[in-house]
């Protein structure tokens, strides 16, 4: 629900509608035809009939003109609202044109004594408040076939680096253009560089002349060597310049057709032709620049006295480090209010520490000023966390980063800290980041972007083991599932523990377990434990599920599928189409599964096929099968080395995929008739505590047992039992051999006891 007033924000809303204004189209845009008949190839909700926009950098301003046709009613329903989001302070709004046309007959919709001025902060629901303002204008009688058409332009003063600019324009995905230009005109003494994805041309350039005036706000004109130029001021400070040489850059294109979004494509990937532009020097200049904005002006004292507590509690230093991450981590909310020099500039870390709230720069900017207190040499980062690695790959810009971590080193090792992330384990040097790839340090001594540093070793480990006791009565089985995990895996469990609680995170893992095997029914309460300072999480819990049990053409038979499905959903299989993107894998992953079967109906059991191995540069895949009289085992590992598979290289991932899912299908052939083995000590409860990475030896839960032919299944019936996948596998023990060693044994325990009598 929209509202246009609140406590407080009339004065607010006042000075927006000042910042707002309705003119006609600035002298120095270019006027761009289009082609209103353009029909899309495919079906979309819109068609752009034109995209424009252009760019002055010497006057900072930035022109924007659309064209749409709406297709369908949904695009009516979102597009005959027209709003524009802006920032009263560094931003004024000069609107040119709103009108809708039907056929012959042209609407005109721009009357800003209708427009609502609204602040509505979006981001409150994520905790932030940004302080931007949206102007809304309500279109009537508007239908589907309806062509809308509107233009405006932003008049950029930012607070940052103002002598420079850049921009970045893309083109839609899956929607089709009739008509793309964008350009920009610049000074050729501005040092302006451009680059575009692939496939984008260069720039069409051309050298015109251009009067350049300054200092007005009243609507006049200038004529100087034949140029019309309109200005706007109260009077002219400046002498006009006579015919200014002005470099003017234009990409344009016709009839481009929408590229489809491909799935799985990683979403740190720009998957639509791009232009860029900037003019700054390079990345170090905009981060000495925020640097000198971050120095910390007061509260240094406080911070000191903060430092000089967690010293007097903690002696080593690795202690120190852990406390005061956890102070920034754990006790300060996150909490954003973006208003000063534009969301660059954090609050000050004594008001910070003070009011125990603010946003990833306040509270990385906090953490950093309390470690240099404590004499560990730190520094704010600044990163994107969507674009993450591809910002190396676009020209230097302000623009770019939307969160910022922190950096630290101790015996010459770096490590980044992301102090919005609650419960993180691992101690100070073992904690959990994103891969953001690159970032920008904010530091005056900086020399621009720097890698993220490596953690080696980090673990991430996703362990699940199941424990099945099948019976082929058509009774329940019973399942008991341990999950140990470690590193970021641990986190995302413990994060889900600490949201939700844990009565919610058991129903949600019930609903996991039931959407799994059809149904689900919970036996006793979920169990867990948390190691934080080593970042592991293990729970175990336990659950009657349906056998699933399908016939055979052998009535004395059924065949039960191993429920190792689900890599599946972790690894999915590319499309066998042709590919522009690349294919996004799960990383870092590192998931160890066991699946192990215990049934009286498991015979004499041979395994086709008892071990494989798949690999390839993107994903290593090992599975070991073994089975004997009463259990059946399948263990396997998947491990990715890389985040993503190269669209050039996906035809040979499908087939390495292909592999690894018929690798993990396994299906055994079982005699049908037994109950459920009795369920044993110990089953469904937390494994003792062992060392990260330390061996687990395999112990099936029943021992092997001879079944006698007065069970119903005679010694010849019970050589048919088999897997799917047959090869040698164990054989049981003679019964002349078993009948040898207990005569033995009896003669040995009888010579004992004759001796002992002798005493």
């Amino acid at each position: 629900m929209l509202s246009e007033s609140s406590t407080g924000a009339g004065e607010g809303i006042a000075t927006a509608k000042d910042r707002v204004r309705k003119a006609p189209v600035p002298e120095w845009v270019s006027e761009i035809g289009f082609d209103p008949q353009f029909k899309s190839e495919g079906v979309a909700p819109i068609t752009y009939l034109l995209l424009d926009n252009q760019l002055h950098a010497e006057r900072r301003e930035s022109f924007v003109r659309q064209v749409v046709r709406l297709e369908t009613m949904e695009a009516v329903q979102h597009w005959s609202q027209w709003r524009l989001q802006f920032e009263p302070k560094t931003q004024l709004i000069t609107v040119h044109s709103l009108k809708t046309r039907r056929g012959e007959t042209e609407t005109d919709h721009l009357d800003l004594g209708k427009a609502h001025f609204l602040q509505r902060e979006e981001g409150l629901e994520r905790f932030v408040i940004h302080g931007w303002f949206t102007c809304l204008i309500i279109l009537e009688d508007v239908r589907p076939g309806d062509v809308i058409e509107y233009s405006y332009t932003i008049e950029n003063h930012p607070r940052l680096l103002p002598e420079y600019g850049s921009f970045f324009f893309g083109l839609p995905l899956g929607l089709s253009v009739g008509k793309y230009h964008f350009g920009i005109r610049f000074n050729p003494a501005r040092q302006m560089k451009w680059k575009t994805s692939s496939g984008v041309p260069p720039p069409v350039e051309t050298k015109r002349s251009e009067c350049q005036v300054s200092g007005v706000s009243q609507e006049s004109e200038c004529q100087v060597s034949g140029i019309r130029c309109q200005v706007q001021g109260p009077e002219v400070k400046d002498k006009v310049n006579d015919g200014v040489e002005i470099t003017q850059w234009d990409w344009a294109g016709e009839k481009y057709v929408g590229v489809k979004p491909e799935v799985n494509t990683p979403f740190w990937h720009i998957g639509y032709p791009w232009m860029n532009i900037s003019d700054f020097p390079d990345w170090q200049t905009i981060g000495t620049a925020v640097a000198g904005h971050w120095a910390m002006e007061n509260g240094e004292a406080a911070i000191a006295e903060l430092a000089k507590e967690i010293e007097s509690n903690e002696p080593e230093l690795s202690g120190r480090i852990e406390k005061a991450i956890r102070l920034v981590q754990d006790e300060c909310r996150y909490f954003s209010v973006n208003l000063e020099l534009g969301g660059y500039v954090p609050a000050s870390p004594e008001i910070v520490a003070r009011r125990r709230f603010g946003d990833c720069k306040d509270l990385s900017f906090l953490l950093a000023n309390l470690l240099k207190k404590l004499g560990v040499q730190a520094r704010p980062i600044l990163v994107n966390a969507f674009l993450r690695k591809t910002v190396s790959d676009l020209l230097p810009a302000v623009s770019l980063f939307n969160h910022a971590v922190v950096e630290f080193e101790v015996d010459g090792k770096k490590r980044w800290i992301d102090t919005t992330l609650k419960d993180q384990g691992g101690g100070p040097y073992n904690r959990v980041i994103g891969d953001f790839g690159v970032g920008l340090p904010v530091d005056a001594n900086g020399t621009g972007l720097v890698p993220r540093p490596e953690m080696a070793d980090q673990s991430n480990l996703f362990e699940l083991k199941e424990n099945i006791l099948l019976g082929t009565n058509g009774a329940p089985a019973l399942l008991a599932v341990t999950l140990r995990s470690e590193g970021q895996q641990a986190e995302i469990l413990r994060e889900q523990l600490r949201k939700a609680g844990a009565e919610e995170m058991a129903k949600q893992r019930l609903q996991v377990i039931a959407n799994r095997f059809s149904s689900a029914k919970r036996v006793g309460q979920l169990q867990h434990r948390d190691d934080r300072a080593a970042n592991q999480f293990v729970l175990t819990e336990t659950f009657e599920i349906p056998p699933h049990l399908t016939t055979l053409p052998n009535s004395n038979l059924c065949q039960f599928q191993l429920p190792s499905h689900w890599i599946r959903g972790v690894l999915p299989m590319p499309e066998a189409a042709a590919r522009r993107t690349p294919f996004a894998l799960p990383y870092p992953c590192q998931i160890t599964y066991v699946a192990e079967v215990e049934s009286p109906a498991i015979q004499r059991m041979t395994v086709q096929d008892p071990q494989s191995q798949v690999r390839d540069e993107f994903i290593q895949f090992t599975r070991s099968d073994r089975a004997g009289k009463g259990y059946y085992v399948s263990s396997f590992s998947l491990t990715t080395s890389a985040p993503c598979v190269p669209a050039d290289k996906i035809e040979g991932h499908r087939q390495i995929v292909d592999r690894i899912w018929r690798s993990a299908g396994r299906q055994l052939s079982i005699a049908r008739g037994f109950a459920r083995p009795v369920q044993p000590r110990g089953f469904g409860e937390l494994p003792r505590e062992e060392p990260a990475g330390a061996p687990k030896p395999f112990k099936p839960l029943l021992a092997p047992q001879h079944r006698g032919s007065d069970e119903g299944h005679s010694h010849k019936h019970r050589r048919r039992h088999h897997s799917s996948h047959r090869s040698r596998s164990e054989e049981p023990i003679p019964w002349w051999l078993v009948r040898l060693a207990v005569v033995g044994a009896i003669l040995i325990l009888s010579a004992i006891a004759r001796s002992c009598g002798k005493y």
